[in-house]
């Protein structure tokens, strides 16, 4: 922590100011404020003005995972918690504290890693003079009430979605029969507004000359739901017969209400009344209408069911005697559309055939497509007898239908909106198929390119290497790839990358390629300018290391060329007089100048030593492998380290801002051999490759260490390792360090 904490006493003035009173009394309070704060059981903490914490109960402490609560003294809420929570933290404290006033906020919590919702309560902390010192605070978890007002939304609104999209009528009501609300599928089954059915009421719609109708409100109110089939009144005096359910709940208000489901049954009715007698010569028939596998069905005129052969009975797992005089219908399934029924029903009024697929239900609740034909069966007078229908389960190819149908029309809006082209080709490199995508980029209609070559619309020096992958394509059949240039519509090139795999007849031959196409536009123009970025800062690069070259030499000059000769002119002034001095016996005198003397030639030296440091004079006279070879001497002389030098090229003679730079690389890595390495021995290399590139090597055999913390490593004076690396790379090089503990140190320069 910067600074010393500034330390307040908790119980005099964290928690309140308390009132002047006796020793004893105070302690007794202070007390009972302490246990107090540390069994409160939710967290609670006090924190000084810089939103350091001065205290922490178990509770807290508890929720970050610390024993104990007085190592969190001095801390923050950075320390604790994820920089964007911490500062949202540091935000509601210091609001606290601008206002004077308390806060009560909700907010996340970390508890133990799990993010949770807490209401926080933070209030500030004034002395006696009002001067504010800090801020108190307690939170409590709300994370489940946060979920169950959560889940309580989510509920709200899925009930609101099935209300008012609901196909069935839907009524909400007093239990008295008033009317609270209604769906749209009520207003329209009545065809009533909302606001019509609210005035008209239970007693409005509903037939409640029905005998049925006390029973069943009786039934309901005793088990709290009733089901059962009633007349009801809509509009202009139409009657029609519904399916009624009746429930009623207690609301939140403690208030009894019913809903009410309403489904016109009329169609329902209007077949049950056409139950005729069953075909006699079908029933003569049983054996071979038992044999089919195809389930039959016979009814009457009023499609009350006679017969079913073992068929049906194995398709819908239903025997005669459970269906028998029933309706078909039953086995409709709720997603069978009114349309469909209403189809049925008029082909059998007007006695004609019906074929088509219908969704069932068998007996165990499992849906399955029931191919079905009906065909009425009529007396000499022409009037319906009985129906026959037969049925044939198509639920596998309808779901295989299906399935193939959602399939392809998924590949097929994939191909058509895919950010990237798509097109076929055949064998002889003519348009099968391409996407909209890549007829944008072209500028095409799909007419306009179907039946064209490929290479027809290709910029003509791209054409052999399309040939080529094509005919690779052809021949291998394995996926292949290209970058081509399509020539658009309006001139402009386009390059892309194209990426194909085969098509393959059942003899294994090529017919048709399947390709991948993406825009190359973006990504050339991006590489170009990455390009020429990179060659202005290359540029920029070697200009100011030419600068700082050319200042270094012009500085080592001026200093040896300038105060050099001066301090030796001075040099000899001083012997002359210090000749004279001491013909005249002045021995103090003669003291004092040789220590000035002497005082200048270090001066001298030490100005050489910068000048040399600065820019090595042999640098430029003899190049960089001669300077490098008198100092690696000089080197081994005065650390008794054995070093050694290899060039393969003794002509070598890179750049003078180069060659500066690789000199003070290689002096600096020498420098740290002997410093630090506790080697006995150093190797350097230094080539020029080929292509121009210069290396230098310097390797020793000293302790080593780990590498990988380079990165974290901050270099106390001299370049160091850090500044070697950024200076080689300011210059366009490289840089590189392998080293393992006890096995020596390596560094690589490639520039």
């Amino acid at each position: 922590m910067v600074g010393k904490m500034k330390e307040i006493d908790i119980n005099r003035h964290a928690l309140l100011e308390i009132p002047a009173l006796a020793n004893q009394e105070r302690e007794a309070h202070d007390a009972l404020y302490r246990t107090a704060f540390a069994t409160l059981p939710f967290p609670t903490w006090i924190k000084d003005s810089e939103g350091r914490f001065l205290a922490v109960n178990e509770a807290f402490a508890r929720i970050f995972g610390v024993a104990d609560t007085n190592s969190l003294r001095g801390k923050t809420d950075f320390d604790l918690v994820p920089p964007a929570l911490a500062e949202a933290y540091r935000a509601d404290d210091q609001s606290v504290v601008a206002a004077r006033q308390s806060k009560v906020i909700e907010e996340e919590i970390p508890d133990h890693g799990i993010r949770k919702w807490f209401e926080t309560f933070k209030t500030p902390i004034a002395k006696s003079d009002g001067k504010i010192i800090g801020t108190i605070g307690f939170a409590r978890d709300i994370t489940q009430r946060k979920k169950d007002q959560s889940a309580l939304a989510e509920s709200e609104e899925r009930f609101r979605l099935i209300f008012e999209n609901s196909g069935d009528a839907i009524l909400f009501a007093w239990a008295d029969g008033r009317i609270e609300s209604a769906n749209p599928a009520a207003c329209e089954l009545f065809g009533f507004s909302e606001e019509e059915l609210r005035q008209r009421g239970r007693s409005g719609i509903i037939d409640m000359s029905d005998p049925q109708i006390p029973l069943a409100i009786g039934e309901r109110d005793g088990s709290g739901s009733f089901r059962g089939e009633f007349r009801c009144l809509g509009k202009d005096e139409r009657v029609f017969p519904t399916e009624l359910i009746s429930t009623t709940f207690t609301n939140t208000k403690g208030e009894l209400r019913a809903i009410i489901h309403l489904q016109d049954i009329s169609h329902r009715k209007q077949l049950e009344r056409l139950k005729e007698e069953q075909l006699a010569w079908l029933r003569l028939h049983h054996n071979a209408l038992a044999a089919i596998s195809q389930g039959v069905v016979i009814t009457d005129a009023n499609e009350g069911i006679t017969y079913v052969n073992a068929g049906f009975e194995k398709i819908t797992g239903y025997s005669l005697a459970e269906i028998s005089g029933r309706n078909c219908t039953f086995l409709f399934g709720p997603e069978t559309c009114q349309a469909t029924v209403s189809t049925i029903w008029t082909a059998m009024l007007n006695g004609q055939p019906f074929h088509g697929e219908i969704l069932n239900y068998r007996k165990d609740g499992n849906a399955f497509w029931n191919e079905l034909s009906i065909v009425p069966i009529t007396s000499d007078s022409g009037a319906i007898t009985q129906f026959v229908g037969v049925l044939r389960d198509v639920t596998t190819s309808k779901q295989a239908d299906e399935q193939l149908r959602k399939y392809a029309s998924e590949i097929e809006d994939l191909y058509q909106n895919a950010p990237c082209g798509y097109h076929s080709i055949n064998k002889d490199g003519v348009y099968a198929r391409v996407n909209d995508t890549e007829l944008q980029w072209l500028g095409y209609s799909r007419q306009e390119v179907i039946g064209r070559k490929l290479v027809d619309f290709l910029n003509p020096p791209t054409v052999p290497l399309f040939m080529a992958y094509f005919e690779r394509l052809k021949e291998t059949a394995a996926p292949s790839h290209a970058e081509i240039e399509f020539i658009c519509r309006d001139g402009s090139i386009l390059p892309v990358l194209v990426s194909s795999s085969a098509l393959l007849d059942e003899a294994g031959n090529f017919f048709l390629s399947r390709a991948n196409v993406y825009d190359l536009r973006d990504q050339k123009k991006a590489d170009e300018e990455r390009a020429s970025q990179s060659r202005k800062l290359e540029a920029m690069s070697r200009h100011l290391v030419a600068y700082q070259e050319d200042i270094r030499r012009q500085l080592s000059a001026d200093l040896h060329d300038r105060t050099s000769p001066n301090l030796a002119a001075i040099s000899i002034n001083l012997s002359m007089l210090a000749s004279e001095l001491a013909a005249r016996d002045s021995t103090e005198i003669s003291s004092r100048l040789e220590d000035t003397r002497a005082l200048i030639e270090d001066t001298a030296a030490s100005i050489r030593e910068i000048s040399s440091e600065l820019r090595p004079p042999l640098l430029d006279y003899a190049g960089l492998l001669p300077a490098m070879e008198s100092h690696l001497d000089d080197f081994s002389r005065r650390t008794g380290i054995a070093a050694e030098i290899r060039c393969p090229d003794r002509q070598l003679r890179p750049r003078l801002e180069l060659a500066s730079i690789l000199f003070r690389i290689f002096k600096e890595a020498l420098t740290n051999c002997a410093k630090h390495a506790r080697a006995t021995k150093a190797e350097v290399t230094l080539a020029q490759h080929p292509e121009g590139t210069i290396v230098l090597s310097v390797a020793d055999n000293g302790i080593g260490f780990d590498s990988g913390l380079l990165k974290a490593e901050r270099p106390l004076g001299g370049l160091g390792l850090i500044n070697m690396k950024e200076a080689i790379e300011f210059a366009g090089g490289t840089f590189s360090v392998d080293a393992q503990p006890g096995k020596g140190t390596r560094i690589h320069v490639q520039i």
